[in-house]
């Protein structure tokens, strides 16, 4: 049978061997119960108790070593990290800067070849217009004028200044000084009177064209440049 306890008593009483065990099997321990004011925390009552026990200066000395060195580590690696990084961009840039320097010589040898060929035609050029109208146009005019001289005239006319020349030097005491001209006795000039000359009237010499405004046209030498000759 059940026996009820009194109202001042706090034990509960129990007659019965089967109910007993049923109420051992069902309690709660005393302890899992969380305690007050850190529910809302989210803490157990082990986290919410303060550590009571203390660590030597051994313990602490050690702790703070490993400490020391896990930052050494983390700060040797970030080291090494930003040397790679950085050994990477310099490499990168100058395989970048090597290959605009093998475009640019190899641009610049191709722009040099292309002007010194184009200097070269434009020599030739020149050479070739001034043959043709500088030399041709002297050499036909001069030798037009040889052509209307006789060859017995021009040997009399030599032997009289030859002969003039030598009666002159022997009726001198010391001799005909050519540096100094009296016409009266001698006068050296006068085979200078009978030379041939050539007028250049009508001649353009292309090698000055640019001092004549009126004869420097536009010419292009080459594919790329173009020059006034």
């Amino acid at each position: 049978m059940l026996g009820t306890s009194t109202p001042a008593s706090p034990e509960v009483r129990v007659y019965s061997r089967d109910l007993q065990l049923s109420l051992r099997q069902t309690k709660k321990p005393l302890n899992s119960a969380p305690l007050r004011g850190t529910r809302d925390l989210g803490l157990t009552p082990s986290a919410a108790a303060p550590s009571t026990t203390r660590k030597s200066p051994a313990q602490r000395a050690e702790e703070y070593t490993e400490m020391m060195q896990t930052i050494v580590e983390k700060a040797r690696r970030n080291v090494a990290e930003n040397e790679a990084r950085e050994d990477e961009d310099l490499e990168r840039m100058l395989r970048r800067t090597e290959q605009e320097q093998t475009g640019f010589v190899r641009d610049l040898g191709r722009f040099i070849e292309t002007h010194e060929g184009a200097q070269l035609r434009q020599k030739a050029q020149l050479c070739r217009d001034w043959h043709e109208r500088v030399y041709g146009a002297v050499q036909s005019r001069v030798d037009a004028q040889l052509a209307r001289l006789s060859v017995r005239e021009l040997t009399a006319r030599r032997n009289e200044l030859m002969e003039s020349y030598i009666r002159t030097s022997n009726a001198k005491v010391h001799g005909l000084y050519r540096d100094i001209i009296l016409p009266a006795e001698y006068d050296p000039m006068l085979a200078n009177e009978m030379s041939i000359k050539y007028s250049s009237a009508g001649i353009r010499d292309p090698l000055k064209s640019e001092l004549d405004p009126e004869q420097a046209p536009s010419r292009c030498v080459g594919p790329i440049f173009c020059s006034i000759i």
